[in-house]
């Protein structure tokens, strides 16, 4: 393969160029031009890499204009806690000594972090809809210059589009994962060029979902099965696949092209954060399904910028009056304002609505605070759980801040790290008020599938008598 074989760049390779920093970014590059001769891109991948550029590019910049807004935003929150701790009266000052420290945080410390995030926003690309203001892009189009693919026509296109829809339904891979039938585009634009080449493909692609990749207990074996069969059976040749971090030490090895361990272990741990269209389902019950929010008729739109920013972006209450410009008890009033209007309109609701089960229907309520939906005996209550964790540290760690972030109940979360490996431990969680065992241990699987984290040995204290 690696003689003969026919690279293929799956789009979140390239949209991924955008994310990395710039030395992972000029490595991964430098590695993608030394397979030049054997790169092809699908017609469907560069269509995708330019309708969604611009959408990478903004939340980038987002990205780092929210965090300076945090960062500058420190000192007034320090103040406000300051005079909560002091008990001062509105409009009371600070003592003299406290109002000159507090003056002094920003310009020794959070000033020059400030500048410096300001500084690195200016090297990002520009919104702009020429390669000439966009090293990224331009890059791209020198990459795979002559290297496209043909596209579809209206018919073939069509075909592709039901066919798509078809093995989503049956769950026959690629794609059957995602909503959009780009993946299976990809995947049969690929085949047609191995028909014509009649080389070995070698997809590198940055999707670690389970509708491309055998993964057994969370461990990632290799391609699926049914794809390498497929692809034997319709165009006669071998297939395999890479991730980006997994093509870096290859060829590394192989071609000896310089890469940096730093390079490819940032590629490997941005492939491990989960997708905006691979949210768990655990994630979506747990921050309340979108339309919940939308359809909420009785709403202001900033009852529900303030109600979306605590249920779903999980911010605490400083941070929403932060989002509105606002204080914190006017941020506080809103969402409990909020949360009264929805609560009255959920409540007269069909659970089918919003595909939930009834089980999760009253979690939602009881979030809500809509607590006289009584529980079935057949559930268990708990007050606590104990589960071992497996996997890399940064992923365990992704697994708390989502667990977090997903039950409001929390009150302590503790990680006892094992003797023999880094990364392994037990995960203890303890909850203000009771949770059912049921819907807790689904949260807490889906989200360890989502994060690439392997569990065993759950154990559980049950509440009350």
């Amino acid at each position: 393969m690696w003689e003969e074989g026919m690279f293929v760049v799956d789009t979140n390779v390239l949209l991924n160029l955008y994310r990395y920093s710039r030395s992972t970014r000029d490595e991964l590059l430098r590695v993608l031009r030394a397979l030049e001769n054997k790169l092809f891109l699908p017609h469907q991948v560069g269509r995708e890499f330019l309708e969604r550029r611009l959408e990478i590019v903004r939340k980038q910049r987002e990205g780092f204009s929210n965090l300076r807004q945090r960062v500058t935003g420190v000192r007034r929150e320090m103040e406000t806690e300051l005079r909560k701790v002091l008990r001062l009266r509105p409009g009371e000052d600070l003592p003299d000594g406290l109002r000159n420290a507090l003056e002094e945080i920003p310009l020794s410390g959070y000033g020059v972090l400030s500048g410096r995030l300001e500084a690195l926003e200016t090297d990002l690309p520009q919104p702009s809809n020429s390669p000439d203001d966009d090293e990224v892009w331009a890059a791209v189009e020198e990459l795979v210059a002559g290297k496209v693919g043909l596209p579809y026509g209206n018919e073939e296109m069509h075909e592709a589009e039901a066919e798509a829809e078809r093995r989503r339904s049956d769950k026959i891979p690629p794609g059957f994962k995602d909503q959009r039938p780009g993946d299976y585009v990809l995947w049969r634009q690929t085949i047609d060029a191995a028909k014509r080449s009649g080389r070995p493909v070698v997809l590198i692609t940055d999707d670690r979902k389970e509708d491309w990749w055998w993964i057994e207990h969370g461990e990632t074996i290799g391609p699926r099965s049914a794809l390498v069969a497929e692809m034997r059976k319709e165009a006669g040749v071998h297939f395999y696949m890479y991730t980006p971090d997994r093509l870096m030490s290859e060829t590394r090895e192989r071609l000896d092209i310089e890469v940096s361990d730093k390079s490819i272990s940032e590629a490997e741990g941005l492939g491990r954060e989960p997708d905006d269209e691979a949210t768990s389902e655990a994630g979506r019950i747990w921050f309340l399904p979108d339309d919940m929010l939308d359809t909420t008729e009785s709403l202001t739109d900033t009852e529900r910028v303030a109600l979306r920013a605590f249920v779903i972006g999980g911010y605490d209450f400083n941070s929403v009056a932060e989002e509105l410009g606002s204080s914190r008890d006017a941020a506080s009033r809103l969402v409990e304002q909020a949360i009264d209007k929805v609560q009255n309109e959920v409540g007269a609701r069909e659970p089918h609505r919003y595909s939930l089960s009834e089980s999760n229907q009253r979690n939602v309520r009881r979030f809500l605070g809509q607590r006289n939906s009584p529980l079935k005996r057949t559930e268990t209550l708990i007050d606590s759980l104990s589960v071992t964790v497996r996997g890399y540290e940064r992923n365990i760690d992704k697994l708390i801040n989502t667990l977090l972030r997903a039950f409001p109940d929390i009150d302590v979360v503790s990680l006892k790290p094992s003797e023999d490996a880094l990364g392994d431990g037990t995960l203890e969680l303890t909850f203000r008020t009771p949770v059912t065992f049921e819907h807790t241990r689904t949260i807490l699987e889906e989200t360890a599938r989502a994060t690439g984290v392997v569990l065993s040995s759950l154990s559980y204290s049950r509440f009350g008598p």
